[in-house]
């Protein structure tokens, strides 16, 4: 078989790329991560794999990551015949649509494609596929090598398991197999497990008869009673689909009478929010709230000024009065200072207690001091001085003046807000006032209706989106009442009107035959318990019957298949032989050529002898060396290689020795860089032996390593 061309789409790393190979070796050469490793997995798939019948868990695992199709391999494959005619085939494995076909032929299997591999599955694996470190980790202890061919080496064509490991597993079952027949065993084998199973399950039988017997009785009663229990069931059914119906119509009625009252109470205040904004607007065509802040802020300035206007005007004509008063009295200026008068008493005062300490004329001076001061007080009360305070020109001009500067201020306030008075400034004022207060109020109002309306983000109110939200809600009302109102059926309407008190009746019954039908369950438990404790049934007879009859079927299978196997044993161990005879025979002719190449002569032969023990021949010390001895790493990877490539060489050839010649069937080998860890020297004789094998083997090497550059 020579694989020639391959197109692969969504497996693992490959998206969709196309390869063409050639018939010897095919390097596949590229860095970590590249997608090697993913090509080698799919030649292997494209040989064994059956898109029909793996899981699904697996072919998860093939497709590229984050892609939904699974993979799509299509492939043409040159095929030799028994006459030894080519021909090529096209396969195709469409792991979507789980198909296999062949020439766009679809088969069941590809049984077809490895029976033009020459191997079989199993045996292909262990011998043409090699993957990384595999050889290495094999020389990291010599007796791994042994045990590796070993196992190789004892697998046949068509045979899936060790051949040795059969013969001494058929060996074991047979020893297993007689265990306490013929004399005793704690643990005894099939064939007398199964005599004593026989005896026990037949004393079972007579003993659970007999108690049958006793427990037949019960069943008619449990019969009556469980049947009794059912009609009763039946009624409670019957009431409890009244009673739920006529819960659910009051429900739906229920909720029709709420969706109802949220409709009524929505429109109202629907209703009422309207009118109350007509009339807000109406409040705001007439309300200035501008003017009414600027005339609530000139308050307080009007009323000092008018304030200020009436004490002056009254400081005015007290000014004016007193003048006028004081020129009437036609006094001497002094007159209007009464503090000289007031000097000159005490003047006199002192001067006439000076005269009485002299002794001179007291009487006259305290005369003359009384008659002074009557004289002056003849023209002025004395009580009234503050009076002589004459008033000037000046002060009448300033408070004048200030007079008039108060009313000017006043006037033009007047005249700002386009009255002619503070009476109707104040009264216009009032009447502004009068309509903020209602706005607030309206406002207020319409908060309070509109309030679950509003939008919670919204400082400022936008009242018509409120009432268009008020409206909205009334419409989902009316949505959610006309969809309750279809669930009110007619036959619902039916449970509605029923009497109140037909369905306690209904209640008090249901409750009464709940109550006999848990006495009849208790009943029936009861007697259940009483029969189970019998431990009988028939249907355990009839088992225990069965059981006897499929023990007995059981014990003549196994005494049959004890006569298989001995007669399988005898022939196994005669295939073994033949078997190991000519598996050896190529592992010491192909192997013996190559190991004094890749040893430099150090050792020229390798040999499996009659006890399967493997070993190779020493030149220098003139002897057979078995493996179990300690030989270098190196040398156990060139024997474990050289190996498996001779099991490969006796399976794909027909009589003869190993040479080229003796090759009539083209094989696979895919290695996926088993030889990391060689070294120059044994690099170029490995590249020697795989030249040697291309010649009737088509080879895919799969490396990261420019060592095999010059192989491309």
């Amino acid at each position: 078989m020579i694989i020639e061309y391959i197109k692969v789409k969504n497996y693992r790393q490959i998206k969709d790329t196309e390869y063409t190979f050639k018939k010897g070796i095919n390097v596949i050469f590229g860095p970590n991560e590249s997608g090697k490793t993913t090509l080698f997995h799919v030649l292997v798939s494209l040989l064994f794999d059956n898109p029909k019948k793996i899981n699904k868990a697996y072919k998860d695992s093939l497709r590229s990551w984050g892609e939904d199709i699974y993979p799509y391999i299509e492939s043409r494959i040159r095929i030799k015949n028994n006459q030894g005619e080519t021909h090529v085939i096209n396969v195709v494995k469409d792991y979507n649509k789980g198909k296999i076909l062949i020439d766009n032929k679809e088969i069941e299997s590809s049984d077809e494609i490895i029976k033009s591999l020459g191997i079989s599955k199993d045996l292909f694996l262990k011998v043409s596929c090699i993957y990384q470190n595999q050889v290495s980790l094999i020389g990291d202890n010599s007796s791994n090598l042994q045990k590796s061919i070993f196992d190789i080496i004892s697998t046949r064509e068509n045979m899936n398991t060790n051949i040795v490991d059969i013969i001494k597993n058929v060996e074991f079952m047979i020893q297993d197999m007689q265990k306490g027949q013929m004399r005793h065993a704690n643990k005894v084998g099939i064939l007398k497990k199964l005599d004593n199973e026989i005896n026990e399950l037949k004393d079972d039988l007579s003993r659970k008869t007999e108690i049958l017997e006793k427990s037949e009785k019960h069943t008619d009663e449990i019969i009556q009673k469980s049947t009794k229990s059912e009609d009763i069931q039946k009624k409670i059914n019957e009431i409890r689909e009244i009673i739920d119906n006529a819960s659910k119509a009051q429900d739906i009625q229920r909720s029709l009478n709420e969706l109802d009252s949220k409709i009524k109470d929505i429109e109202l205040k629907i209703t009422r929010a309207t009118d109350i904004k007509k009339k807000l607007l109406e409040v705001q065509k007439h309300l200035n709230r501008e003017k009414f802040l600027r005339i609530d802020k000139a308050q307080n300035e009007i009323l000092s000024l008018t304030k200020t206007i009436e004490i002056r005007e009254q400081d005015i004509n007290n000014i004016k009065n007193k003048k006028e008063k004081i020129d009437n009295l036609k006094l001497k200026p002094i007159r209007r200072n009464p503090v000289i008068a007031v000097i000159i008493s005490i003047l006199l005062v002192i001067l006439t207690v000076i005269f009485s300490f002299l002794g001179y004329l007291i009487l006259i001076a305290v005369f003359i001091d009384i008659l002074f001061i009557g004289i002056y007080l003849r023209f002025i009360d004395y009580h009234k001085l503050s009076a002589f305070k004459n008033p000037v020109d000046s002060d009448l001009l300033s408070v004048t003046e200030e007079y008039e500067k108060a009313k000017k201020r006043l006037k033009d306030i007047l005249q700002e807000f386009d009255v002619e008075s503070t009476k109707d400034l104040f009264k216009e004022r009032s009447i502004l006032s009068s309509l903020n207060e209602e706005y607030v109020k309206l406002s207020a109002t319409l908060s309070g209706i509109l309030q679950d309306s509003k939008d919670e983000n919204d400082v400022s109110v936008n009242w018509d989106a409120a009432i268009e939200k008020l409206e909205r809600k009334q419409a989902e009302f009316f949505v959610q009442k006309k969809e309750n109102s279809g669930l009110l059926n007619d036959d619902l309407k039916y449970f509605l009107n029923i009497d109140p008190l037909i369905l306690r009746r209904k209640k008090i019954e249901l409750e009464d035959l709940e109550i006999e039908q848990a006495m009849l369950d208790d009943e029936v438990i009861a007697l259940d318990t009483r029969l189970s404790d019998l431990e009988v049934t028939k249907e355990q007879i009839e088992d225990l019957k069965d059981t006897i009859d499929l023990k007995e079927n059981e014990k003549k299978f196994h005494e049959k298949k004890l006569k298989i196997l001995e007669v399988v044993l005898s022939n196994l161990k005669y295939a073994k032989e033949k078997s190991f005879m000519d598996v050896t025979l190529d592992i010491n002719e192909l192997g013996s050529s190559w190991i004094s190449k890749l040893t430099n002569s150090k050792y020229t032969k390798i040999k499996i002898d009659d006890k399967n023990d493997f070993s190779i021949y020493s030149k220098e010390q003139q002897r057979y060396v078995n493996i179990s001895e300690n030989l270098s790493a190196g040398l156990v990877d060139q024997i474990y290689l050289l190996s498996r490539f001779s099991i490969l060489n006796s399976v794909m050839k027909g009589e003869g020795s190993g040479s080229k010649e003796s090759m009539t069937r083209e094989s696979i080998m895919l290695l996926d860089d088993p030889f990391v860890a060689f070294d120059y020297n044994r690099l170029s004789l490995i590249k020697e032996l795989l030249l040697y094998l291309s010649n009737f083997n088509q080879i895919f090497l799969f490396t990261c390593h420019d060592s095999f550059k010059d192989l491309i």
